[in-house]
C-alpha cells in the first residue's frame, strides 16, 4: 500500500492529501479510545507519533485483507524511540 511506503519508508507528508479520503477513518490497537476520524486528524497522530517519535519508522506490508470498504494491513514496523512517550 503506497500509503505505508510513502508516509512512513518516504518521510513524504506530502503525498497525505492524494492518499487519504477527507473521510478516512482509522482504528489502531495502539491508540486508545475513538476512531481517528478525517484525513487532517489522521495526519496530525502520523507526524506527532509517526515521524517524531520514531524518525526512523519503517514499515513492511506482510499481509492485507480488504472487504467492501474496509482494508486491514498486517505490518512489520522497526524504529528507535526519539524521546520518551507519553
Amino acid at each position: 500500500m503506497r500509503w505505508y511506503d510513502t508516509v512512513f519508508n518516504q518521510k513524504n507528508m506530502e503525498a497525505v492529501d492524494g492518499l487519504l479520503a477527507e473521510d478516512a477513518v482509522q482504528h489502531h490497537p495502539n491508540q486508545p479510545g475513538d476512531p481517528i476520524t478525517g484525513d487532517d486528524a489522521i495526519e496530525a497522530v502520523v507526524r506527532e507519533r509517526g515521524l517524531v517519535d520514531f524518525p526512523d519508522a519503517a514499515v513492511e506490508i506482510e499481509e492485507i485483507i480488504a472487504a467492501a470498504d474496509l482494508v486491514m494491513a498486517r505490518l512489520a514496523w522497526t524504529a528507535t524511540v526519539a524521546d520518551e512517550l507519553e
